[in-house]
């Protein structure tokens, strides 16, 4: 199993997948939802999490959950939404988001939120 990271930023892509793999967790990287998508389909095994952001180019993190949504299989992987806005938490979580990760991140948090999914997974 793998997290799937959807961040356009390509430093803050690095560190995180940095992050998650000293974590003992293997990382694939989109630079946003539709590149995110493309992997989705491409790859032969489903992501335990998704960690996405929600302001990208081509296809923002709202378009991508819509698109997950509509899809029965992709739709049951949990998504992690990140995000510096503290006013989106509730509209994420009607959006299918499993959880708001707030920016910058924090570590601890973001070991407690990849243990609880991806051993649920």
């Amino acid at each position: 199993m793998f997290i799937l990271v959807v961040e356009d930023d390509p430093d803050l892509s690095q560190v995180l997948a940095e992050i998650l793999s000293s974590f003992g967790h293997q990382v694939e990287r989109a630079h946003d939802g539709a590149d995110a998508l493309d992997c989705l389909i491409r790859a032969d095994e489903r992501p335990a999490l998704i960690l996405s952001d929600l302001a990208m180019p081509i296809m923002d993190g709202w378009s991508f959950l819509n698109e997950l949504r509509k899809n029965s299989e992709l739709a049951r992987i949990p998504v992690v939404i990140m995000t510096a806005s503290s006013e989106v938490g509730e509209q994420a979580r009607a959006s299918g988001a499993r959880a708001v990760l707030y920016k910058p991140v924090d570590v601890q948090k973001l070991e407690r939120l990849i243990n609880h999914f991806v051993k649920a997974a």
